[in-house]
């Protein structure tokens, strides 16, 4: 693709990254994350079905790093 595009469509393509990566997550449900029976974890400690990585964090770190790693990389290459 061409840098220019892809610089100016920047969010739109980490927004898309973002989606898949979730999508991919949801798809292979990760046990920190999700139980036996596919359902969510609830957020707290001391339980055995409980986490300490609750989903809305797993989603603003992805979200971030989605972003940046299209900055960097739209940065620090040469097409």
């Amino acid at each position: 693709m061409n840098k220019i595009f892809v610089r100016k469509n920047i969010t739109s393509f980490s927004i898309l990254l973002f989606i898949t990566l979730f999508g991919l997550m949801v798809y292979i449900k990760p046990t920190c994350v999700f139980n036996k029976d596919g359902t969510m974890r609830q957020f707290g400690i001391g339980y055995r079905n409980k986490t300490v990585i609750p989903i809305w964090l797993i989603v603003i770190i992805m979200a971030y790093m989605s972003y940046l790693f299209l900055l960097i990389l739209n940065t620090y290459t040469q097409f």
